[in-house]
């Protein structure tokens, strides 16, 4: 098997050399592939790929990166009969018993001569219509070769190329539409793997409900077994759904300067369960920050939904779940309880916005863990739902931990104070005395960062009839920010330049939008680091965050992620910074430079 990557990635790197006209690749990939990675207008490509690479500063990096193009002919030692503007595709073929992949791979080359092709390996060796070589660069396992029209079809397997196929893959629907706008993608035929993995789902399946069985005896899990079983038999629903309604899957890729955007298709079948839900699910093209006061967070987004679809989603995958756990009397009572929590919050939810906070203050005196979450429906039902989550929580965790106490304590607190108006319920949660004398040191110093050595609390209270906000492990002064911010709808961080632009790279309509601001993350670790001696003298510039969105079209779901070229210029600018210190430079009080403190006892 690993000969035979080897032989066929060696000749991957061609596919640099592939070109525009996208359908004629596709008319030679035989039905039975189940992987087909497609690279079109390869000289383009390569070009977006200099030009990615230079600014993000990873042209001297590796070898290749400053054109990949000229350092994939010099390793492929090939110089003549390729067509640098033809189509390039990399497939796998339908594994054979037992999953072996080693006679799978299949390489579809353009080419203007074959002849010339096939001279460029010295140890060629022609009979009938299929040429053999050992490709010198790929470990000397025999690759064949055969001429199929505009191609050179290469495999480690003769019977794979020995004659064109007769039947080729249909591609359709969205994925389809990925082929026509990506500059990479990424195909997955489903439908082809089907006959195979379904029965080895259900044989997962059948081992797994097997295990669950034998901790009947056990003390402590065997009264859970009907719950385990429940849950592990709703988790492989999940593989086994996808491989039944969903007949073709993408990844594509397009390279820009600015950035790097991916995109994931799974398309359904419309009668199916997720075709189904996919067709219903409400997309929008609000900002979904809606509601945040300003300030510097690690991680944000919202999203949007029509509780009809999403309580029907969450039910359908709790109930047989929920419905064990009722069926142990009171000592499914905590579960059962958790989960109706969940069913009663998203039967009414209508959207939601979430941030993780920028912690300030010194570590233990303030928690590293901050956030904020505002969430739209009925606020009534939600608090009450939240509550009922709270107070299960001790009770799982007891269940969890076998029995034992949990290394934490969590107290519900209502109506603890009254802010503008707003009357908020605490929850505080701090480190169970009774447990932090057992702890591993290390581990009761990083329980005291994350909570505080004081605990954390977090304040949930109803704004208005249809908001529910909760604010946790900062100050009144936040709170009272963001009080005024949900009242007002005000919509200032979606309006931030690094927020607006990452979201023009990505869809207007979906239901999901989530950010990531790599400079504020990487910056908080620096200046955190440095309070402990590890002073790098690092700071990252300012740039747009990393974008993720969630949606559908039609019956398929389709999620996207927007890398910018300025992050991953920074976070290479980074590792060099880093990889300085590691080599001697040292930092502002950092060793081995001159001058740096030796870091803290247990660090």
């Amino acid at each position: 098997m690993r000969l035979a990557i080897r032989t066929m990635l060696a000749v991957l790197v061609t596919a640099l050399l592939a070109g525009a006209a996208r359908a004629q690749v596709m008319n030679q990939v035989p039905a039975n592939a189940v992987i087909v990675v497609e690279i079109k207008d390869i000289s383009t490509t390569n070009q977006k790929l200099i030009d990615f690479f230079k600014a993000a500063d990873l042209s001297q990096d590796a070898p290749g990166f400053s054109d990949p193009l000229a350092y994939i002919l010099s390793q492929a030692k090939i110089t003549a009969g390729i067509n640098k503007s033809g189509d390039f595709a990399f497939v796998m073929l339908k594994p054979g018993p037992n999953w072996n992949w080693d006679n799978a791979p299949l390489m579809l080359v353009p080419v203007t001569d074959y002849q010339a092709f096939i001279g460029n390996y010295a140890d060629a060796k022609t009979e009938g219509d299929v040429t053999s070589t050992t490709f010198g660069i790929a470990g000397g396992q025999t690759t064949y070769i055969a001429h199929w029209g505009d191609y050179a079809a290469l495999s480690p397997a003769k019977d794979n190329v020995a004659t064109p196929p007769t039947s080729i893959l249909k591609v359709t629907g969205p994925s389809a539409d990925e082929l026509s706008k990506r500059d990479i993608v990424a195909l997955f035929n489903l439908q082809e793997l089907r006959g195979d993995v379904l029965p080895a789902l259900e044989q997962a399946r059948t081992s797994a409900m097997s295990g669950i069985d034998q901790q009947s005896a056990n003390p402590t899990l065997g009264k859970y077994v009907p719950v385990l079983k429940a849950l592990v038999n709703q988790i492989l629903n999940i593989p086994t759904g996808l491989f039944n309604d969903c007949d073709m899957a993408s990844i594509g890729l397009n390279i820009n300067p600015d950035g790097i955007s991916a995109g994931l298709i799974a398309d359904f079948h419309p009668d199916s369960y997720m075709g189904k839900v996919n067709a219903a699910a409400k997309n929008s093209d609000d900002s979904m920050l809606s509601g945040l006061p300003a300030g510097t967070y690690l991680f944000l987004g919202g999203s949007e939904a029509d509780p009809k679809v999403t309580s029907q989603v969450v039910n359908d995958f709790l109930a047989p779940i929920l419905t064990a756990a009722q069926g142990m009397g009171p000592d499914g009572k905590p579960i059962a309880d958790y989960l109706s929590g969940i069913e009663n919050i998203v039967s009414t939810q209508t959207s939601s916005t979430a941030a993780v906070i920028q912690p300030q203050g010194p570590l233990g005196a303030v928690p590293l863990l901050q956030f904020i979450a505002i969430n739209r429906g009925d606020s009534k039902t939600m608090v009450a739902g939240e509550q009922q989550l709270i107070n299960s929580q001790q009770d799982l965790m007891k269940i969890m931990e076998n029995g034992m106490p949990s290394p934490t304590n969590t107290v519900y607190t209502p109506n603890a104070k009254t802010i503008d108006g707003v009357t908020f319920d605490e929850i505080h949660t701090a480190l169970n005395p009774a447990q932090a004398g057992m702890m591993p040191p290390q581990v009761q110093m990083i329980m005291n960062f994350v909570y505080s050595q004081d605990g954390m609390s977090a304040y949930l209270g109803a704004v208005d009839d249809q908001t529910m906000l909760m604010v946790a492990g900062t100050t009144d002064d936040y709170l009272k920010s963001a009080i005024t911010a949900v009242k007002a709808n005000d919509n200032t961080v979606a309006q931030q330049a690094g927020i607006v632009d990452t979201a023009s790279h990505l869809p207007k309509m979906r239901y999901c939008a989530l950010y990531l601001p790599i400079d504020t993350l990487l910056n908080t670790v620096f200046s955190y680091s440095a309070k402990f001696g590890f002073d790098l003298g690092i700071a990252i510039p300012a740039t747009d965050p990393i974008g993720v969105t969630l949606g559908t079209e039609g019956t398929a779901m389709h999620d996207e992620m927007y890398l910018p070229t300025k992050a991953v210029a920074d976070v290479v600018d980074t590792v060099h910074k880093l990889q300085n210190v590691r080599n001697g430079a040292g930092g502002p009080g950092m060793g081995p430079g001159p001058g740096g403190p030796p870091p803290p006892g247990g660090l």
